[in-house]
């Protein structure tokens, strides 16, 4: 898990300016190929890039448990495949941009998600909040993201939770 970062327990992470570069989380239900949040902390991510990065579940990021994530100002894109020599030899199955799963609450501001692929659900963004939690996105651009399955753009999986569209 955690590729580039791995973050785990009650903890606070705070990137800023940063490049997340092929970076691979390896294994059959690997996660977060950039960026992985286990844990009960809180992840904020700004002004940051995320490029071809691979895990099996959440390409560039995955946030899971009960991490809250504040994401903003950030370049999600070309994530959720493994490239060796040139050649595509796995994609994610789910969340090839970021993976959001979980009982706390997440934001996305003023965020660029492209390019992404997923084998199975969300080649963007995969969504399963717990019950009565919300998922925030904000004047976020979702585009040319690819699923073999649904949710090609985003996958929002049905346990209670809400999405919420802004602009």
């Amino acid at each position: 898990d955690g590729g580039g970062i791995y973050s785990d327990g009650e903890s606070f992470l705070s990137v800023s300016g940063s490049e997340f570069l092929k970076n691979e989380a390896l294994g059959d239900w690997s996660n977060g190929g950039g960026i992985a949040a286990m844990g009960r902390q809180t992840l904020t991510l700004r002004t940051s890039t995320f490029h071809d990065n691979y895990a099996a579940v959440g390409g560039a990021v995955t946030v899971h448990k009960e991490a809250v994530a504040v994401i903003e100002d950030c370049i999600i894109e070309n994530n959720g495949r493994r490239v060796v020599n040139g050649v595509v030899v796995a994609v994610s199955a789910q969340g090839g941009g970021v993976q959001f799963s979980g009982s706390a609450g997440q934001s996305m501001a003023r965020c660029l998600i492209r390019n992404n692929e997923a084998s199975q659900y969300g080649g963007g963004l995969y969504v399963k909040p717990s019950s009565n939690v919300t998922l925030t996105l904000d004047s976020c651009v979702i585009a040319d993201n690819v699923s073999g399955n649904l949710g090609g753009g985003i996958h929002q999986a049905s346990d209670g939770g809400k999405l919420q569209l802004i602009n």
